[in-house]
């Protein structure tokens, strides 16, 4: 694809969407749809980061 739009937008929790849309694509429309997914994302409850838990994965697969 020689050109494109590539649009990448934030939401809460360190959440980001990201659409490649062709030259053609109605930028628009692709904003609004981005800007509507955002709100939906945001309204879900996030999940935590995992923990460390201080063993390496060979010694995990042993136990």
């Amino acid at each position: 694809m020689d050109h494109a739009y590539l649009f990448i937008s934030a939401a809460r929790g360190g959440r980001c969407v990201a659409v490649i849309g062709s030259a053609q694509a109605d930028v628009g429309r692709i904003a609004y749809e981005v800007t509507v997914t955002i709100k939906r994302v945001d309204q879900c409850p996030g999940t935590l980061p995992r923990q460390h838990s201080g063993r390496n994965s060979e010694s995990a697969a042993s136990a």
